[in-house]
């Protein structure tokens, strides 16, 4: 039922091997963390970030088909060659801010986890939200 070392071990050597460095951004300003422990200062923050942005990008792991499709609804396809997920990328658009700000907090966790359906967001302000909304940085 359990793999064994050898194929846990191959299994890794093969991630690891698949990996790719993340894209540097020149001149980018760190990121600060920011502790957003509500729903409701997770929409807020979410809602001021939005005002701000013109584009973004939807991260979601292959299996998450539900969100895919709904980010697809607002963006397209980015190839990445990120073989286990989507990348949506497109224009932040009232008609998708909207999508945002009105869905419901995932109830398929811990009510002070997930803040949303995706598992990333990213705006091209410098805002952030990884680990479905948990983690949540912003340029300073």
């Amino acid at each position: 039922m359990f793999p064994n070392s050898d194929s846990l071990s191959h299994a890794l050597e093969h991630l690891l091997e698949t990996l790719t460095p993340a894209e540097i951004v020149p001149d980018a300003a760190p990121s600060a963390p920011i502790l957003c422990d509500s729903f409701a200062d997770w929409k807020r923050l979410l809602a001021e970030q939005l005002h701000t942005a013109q584009t973004f990008e939807i991260h979601c792991w292959a299996e998450e088909t539900d969100a895919i499709q709904l980010a697809l609804q607002y963006g397209t396809r980015k190839d990445t060659g990120w073989q286990y997920g989507t990348v949506i990328a497109g224009p932040v658009t009232p008609a998708f801010t909207q999508m945002l700000l009105h869905l419901p907090q995932p109830s398929d966790t811990h009510p002070d986890a997930k803040k949303t359906p995706f598992f990333s967001i990213f705006l091209d302000n410098g805002f952030s939200a990884s680990h479905y909304g948990t983690e949540i940085y912003q340029k300073i």
